[in-house]
């Protein structure tokens, strides 16, 4: 109620994006290549998950899951429950802008192509593909 820092977890490098939280979790993109698990109440890592590529893209809460969107265009979800992290697509083009998510879908826009992906979240498979050009 102060307005006063409660706390700071830093890394080597850039905190690009907005995180997600999730349970009382904070996943944090970093330009590293890693999403950071912090608990939210004391700052503390409680996991790193190590991605393809550095992370400019908010991530995004879907199914209990966290999906988020490496650079180089592969997408992820990452399990917080088992820890796996699974690749839901690659869509072999840049993404730096946040990832929306409705019902079952996950939309990712591409700095490349200037397009916009509909992607399923269950298999991956690219619902549709419309360019912004």
């Amino acid at each position: 109620n102060t307005g006063t820092q409660k706390l700071v977890f830093t890394a080597d490098r850039w905190f690009w994006t907005t995180p997600v939280i999730l349970d009382g979790v904070v996943y944090a993109p970093n330009t590293d290549n890693t999403v950071y698990a912090v608990d939210a109440v004391s700052g503390a890592l409680l996991k790193r998950y190590d991605l393809t590529a550095p992370i400019s893209s908010s991530p995004v809460v879907m199914n209990g899951k966290i999906v988020v969107a490496a650079q180089d265009g592969v997408i992820s979800i990452i399990d917080p429950a088992t820890g796996e992290i699974k690749v839901l697509a690659e869509l072999e083009v840049t993404v730096r802008a946040s990832l929306t998510a409705s019902g079952d879908v996950v939309y990712v826009h591409s700095q490349t192509n200037e397009a916009i992906y509909a992607l399923n979240i269950i298999t991956g498979a690219q619902i549709w593909l419309h360019s912004v050009q």
